[in-house]
Protein backbone atom coordinates (compact mmCIF):
# COMPACT_ATOMS: atom_id res chain seq x y z
CA UNK A 1 0.00 0.00 0.00
CA UNK A 2 1.54 3.62 -0.92
CA UNK A 3 0.85 5.99 1.75
CA UNK A 4 1.55 9.76 2.06
CA UNK A 5 4.75 10.62 4.18
CA UNK A 6 2.51 11.57 7.38
CA UNK A 7 0.78 8.46 7.11
CA UNK A 8 4.54 6.22 7.21
CA UNK A 9 5.57 8.39 9.86
CA UNK A 10 2.78 7.92 12.11
CA UNK A 11 1.98 4.52 11.99
CA UNK A 12 6.18 4.15 12.86
CA UNK A 13 4.99 5.47 16.02
CA UNK A 14 3.06 2.25 17.07
CA UNK A 15 0.19 1.35 18.67
CA UNK A 16 0.22 2.81 21.97
CA UNK A 17 1.80 6.14 20.81
CA UNK A 18 -0.72 6.48 18.21
CA UNK A 19 -3.41 5.74 20.63
CA UNK A 20 -1.86 8.38 23.65
CA UNK A 21 -1.71 10.97 20.36
CA UNK A 22 -6.01 10.28 19.95
CA UNK A 23 -6.57 10.49 23.55
CA UNK A 24 -4.94 13.67 23.95
CA UNK A 25 -6.42 15.05 21.36
CA UNK A 26 -9.90 14.56 23.14
CA UNK A 27 -8.93 15.84 25.93
CA UNK A 28 -7.76 18.93 25.01
CA UNK A 29 -10.86 19.09 23.04
CA UNK A 30 -13.23 18.25 25.47
CA UNK A 31 -11.22 19.49 28.89
CA UNK A 32 -11.74 16.18 30.45
CA UNK A 33 -9.83 13.47 31.56
CA UNK A 34 -10.21 9.73 29.92
CA UNK A 35 -7.90 6.86 30.10
CA UNK A 36 -7.48 3.72 27.13
CA UNK A 37 -8.24 1.48 30.23
CA UNK A 38 -11.54 2.18 30.19
CA UNK A 39 -12.81 1.22 27.10
CA UNK A 40 -13.92 -2.06 25.56
CA UNK A 41 -12.17 -1.92 22.49
CA UNK A 42 -9.65 0.70 20.67
CA UNK A 43 -8.84 0.05 17.25
CA UNK A 44 -6.60 1.88 15.07
CA UNK A 45 -6.44 1.80 11.65
CA UNK A 46 -4.42 3.14 8.57
CA UNK A 47 -5.40 4.05 5.27
CA UNK A 48 -3.37 5.99 1.89
CA UNK A 49 -4.30 8.78 3.32
CA UNK A 50 -4.68 9.06 7.06
CA UNK A 51 -4.96 7.05 10.52
CA UNK A 52 -7.87 6.39 12.44
CA UNK A 53 -8.92 5.88 15.68
CA UNK A 54 -12.01 4.40 17.40
CA UNK A 55 -12.57 3.92 21.36
CA UNK A 56 -15.34 2.63 22.19
CA UNK A 57 -17.69 0.09 23.96
CA UNK A 58 -19.24 -3.15 22.73
CA UNK A 59 -22.67 -2.51 24.28
CA UNK A 60 -24.48 0.29 22.51
CA UNK A 61 -27.61 1.63 24.77
CA UNK A 62 -30.67 3.43 23.63
CA UNK A 63 -33.25 4.50 26.57
CA UNK A 64 -36.81 4.91 26.01
CA UNK A 65 -36.19 8.83 26.13
CA UNK A 66 -33.16 9.78 24.37
CA UNK A 67 -30.90 12.29 26.04
CA UNK A 68 -27.57 13.51 26.51
CA UNK A 69 -26.43 10.78 29.10
CA UNK A 70 -26.70 8.27 25.92
CA UNK A 71 -23.15 7.07 25.67
CA UNK A 72 -21.42 6.85 22.12
CA UNK A 73 -17.95 5.35 20.52
CA UNK A 74 -15.56 7.91 20.18
CA UNK A 75 -14.19 7.79 16.02
CA UNK A 76 -11.51 10.48 15.40
CA UNK A 77 -8.71 11.02 12.42
CA UNK A 78 -4.72 11.56 13.21
CA UNK A 79 -4.20 13.85 10.85
CA UNK A 80 -7.80 15.38 9.88
CA UNK A 81 -9.01 16.15 13.16
CA UNK A 82 -11.75 18.06 13.41
CA UNK A 83 -13.73 19.21 16.27
CA UNK A 84 -16.93 18.92 15.33
CA UNK A 85 -16.60 15.16 15.44
CA UNK A 86 -16.81 14.78 19.04
CA UNK A 87 -19.51 16.07 20.91
CA UNK A 88 -18.25 17.48 24.92
CA UNK A 89 -22.09 18.63 25.67
CA UNK A 90 -21.54 15.69 28.08
CA UNK A 91 -18.37 15.68 30.21
CA UNK A 92 -19.58 12.02 30.07
CA UNK A 93 -20.00 11.27 26.74
CA UNK A 94 -18.14 8.58 26.57
CA UNK A 95 -19.14 6.68 29.29
CA UNK A 96 -22.74 4.93 30.41
CA UNK A 97 -24.03 6.28 33.23
CA UNK A 98 -25.34 4.13 36.52
CA UNK A 99 -29.30 3.42 35.60
CA UNK A 100 -28.13 2.88 32.11
CA UNK A 101 -25.39 0.12 33.22
CA UNK A 102 -27.71 -1.19 35.64
CA UNK A 103 -30.08 -2.15 32.76
CA UNK A 104 -27.41 -3.17 30.72
CA UNK A 105 -25.81 -5.28 33.76
CA UNK A 106 -29.82 -6.63 33.95
CA UNK A 107 -29.46 -8.31 30.12
CA UNK A 108 -26.80 -9.05 29.57
CA UNK A 109 -27.50 -11.62 33.46
CA UNK A 110 -30.95 -12.57 31.92
CA UNK A 111 -29.27 -13.25 28.68
CA UNK A 112 -26.33 -15.34 29.68
CA UNK A 113 -24.97 -15.55 33.12
CA UNK A 114 -25.32 -14.16 36.73
CA UNK A 115 -21.34 -13.95 36.27
CA UNK A 116 -21.56 -12.03 33.29
CA UNK A 117 -22.01 -7.83 32.80
CA UNK A 118 -21.05 -4.99 31.57
CA UNK A 119 -17.76 -5.24 32.40
CA UNK A 120 -17.04 -9.20 31.07
CA UNK A 121 -17.27 -7.73 27.41
CA UNK A 122 -14.36 -5.54 27.40
CA UNK A 123 -12.04 -7.09 24.38
CA UNK A 124 -14.58 -9.21 23.23
CA UNK A 125 -15.54 -9.89 19.78
CA UNK A 126 -19.42 -9.48 20.47
CA UNK A 127 -21.18 -6.33 19.67
CA UNK A 128 -24.51 -5.66 21.45
CA UNK A 129 -27.31 -3.36 21.00
CA UNK A 130 -29.91 -2.43 23.68
CA UNK A 131 -32.99 -0.57 22.62
CA UNK A 132 -35.44 -0.13 25.92
CA UNK A 133 -39.30 -0.65 25.19
CA UNK A 134 -42.12 0.07 27.21
CA UNK A 135 -42.12 -3.09 28.59
CA UNK A 136 -38.80 -4.85 27.31
CA UNK A 137 -35.72 -4.86 26.03
CA UNK A 138 -35.16 -5.62 22.42
CA UNK A 139 -31.38 -6.50 22.13
CA UNK A 140 -29.10 -7.55 19.18
CA UNK A 141 -25.91 -9.03 18.96
CA UNK A 142 -23.49 -9.30 16.60
CA UNK A 143 -19.88 -9.33 15.74
CA UNK A 144 -17.59 -7.04 15.42
CA UNK A 145 -16.29 -6.46 11.85
CA UNK A 146 -18.73 -8.85 10.76
CA UNK A 147 -18.36 -7.57 6.78
CA UNK A 148 -14.82 -8.05 6.99
CA UNK A 149 -14.93 -11.96 8.80
CA UNK A 150 -18.48 -12.74 8.84
CA UNK A 151 -20.22 -13.65 11.80
CA UNK A 152 -23.44 -14.62 13.55
CA UNK A 153 -26.07 -12.72 15.02
CA UNK A 154 -29.69 -13.06 16.95
CA UNK A 155 -32.02 -10.98 18.29
CA UNK A 156 -34.35 -11.31 21.30
CA UNK A 157 -36.29 -9.15 23.91
CA UNK A 158 -36.12 -9.53 27.35
CA UNK A 159 -38.62 -8.16 30.21
CA UNK A 160 -37.81 -5.50 32.28
CA UNK A 161 -39.57 -7.38 35.25
CA UNK A 162 -39.20 -11.08 35.30
CA UNK A 163 -35.86 -10.94 32.70
CA UNK A 164 -37.59 -13.51 30.58
CA UNK A 165 -35.81 -14.04 27.10
CA UNK A 166 -38.28 -14.44 24.05
CA UNK A 167 -38.35 -14.04 20.53
CA UNK A 168 -34.78 -15.38 19.41
CA UNK A 169 -33.96 -15.28 16.08
CA UNK A 170 -30.54 -16.80 14.93
CA UNK A 171 -28.45 -16.62 11.84
CA UNK A 172 -25.19 -15.97 10.11
CA UNK A 173 -23.73 -12.85 8.15
CA UNK A 174 -21.76 -13.52 5.25
CA UNK A 175 -18.61 -11.89 4.40
CA UNK A 176 -19.17 -8.70 2.16
CA UNK A 177 -18.04 -10.28 -1.54
CA UNK A 178 -16.16 -6.86 -2.46
CA UNK A 179 -13.75 -7.18 0.55
CA UNK A 180 -10.67 -9.22 0.60
CA UNK A 181 -8.37 -10.22 3.59
CA UNK A 182 -5.02 -9.18 2.79
CA UNK A 183 -1.79 -9.43 5.30
CA UNK A 184 -2.60 -6.89 8.15
CA UNK A 185 -6.07 -6.04 6.89
CA UNK A 186 -8.58 -5.76 4.19
CA UNK A 187 -9.06 -4.35 0.83
CA UNK A 188 -12.72 -3.05 -0.01
CA UNK A 189 -13.40 -2.54 -3.93
CA UNK A 190 -16.21 -0.36 -4.54
CA UNK A 191 -17.51 2.23 -7.14
CA UNK A 192 -16.87 5.80 -7.38
CA UNK A 193 -19.59 7.83 -9.14
CA UNK A 194 -18.34 11.08 -10.45
CA UNK A 195 -21.59 12.63 -9.20
CA UNK A 196 -22.98 11.28 -6.02
CA UNK A 197 -26.40 12.27 -6.40
CA UNK A 198 -26.20 9.71 -9.14
CA UNK A 199 -26.14 6.86 -6.44
CA UNK A 200 -29.64 7.39 -5.32
CA UNK A 201 -31.10 8.63 -8.69
CA UNK A 202 -32.05 7.36 -11.77
CA UNK A 203 -29.03 8.78 -13.69
CA UNK A 204 -27.38 5.80 -15.21
CA UNK A 205 -24.02 6.16 -14.74
CA UNK A 206 -21.54 3.17 -13.76
CA UNK A 207 -19.06 4.70 -11.65
CA UNK A 208 -15.10 3.43 -11.53
CA UNK A 209 -14.18 0.39 -9.38
CA UNK A 210 -11.61 1.58 -6.90
CA UNK A 211 -9.75 -0.12 -4.07
CA UNK A 212 -9.02 1.32 -0.47
CA UNK A 213 -7.05 -0.28 1.84
CA UNK A 214 -7.27 -0.94 5.71
CA UNK A 215 -4.45 -2.02 7.96
CA UNK A 216 -5.03 -2.65 11.65
CA UNK A 217 -2.61 -1.36 13.67
CA UNK A 218 -1.89 -4.23 16.34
Amino acid sequence: MNVNKEVHEIVSLGRDQIIDIAIKKIQNHCKNTISKGEFHFIEVVATKSDVKVELGYNVSYYPLVLDNQSFKNIKISILNFSPLSIDCSNLNFHKPDHPHRDAIDFVIRNLYSTSRSFDTLKNASTLMSISEEEDHYQVNVGTRNSQVNGGSFSRRRVHKVTGKVTGKLLGTYARNPHITLISGGYKIRRKKFSNLLNVSSNVNEDGKWIEEFYYLIH
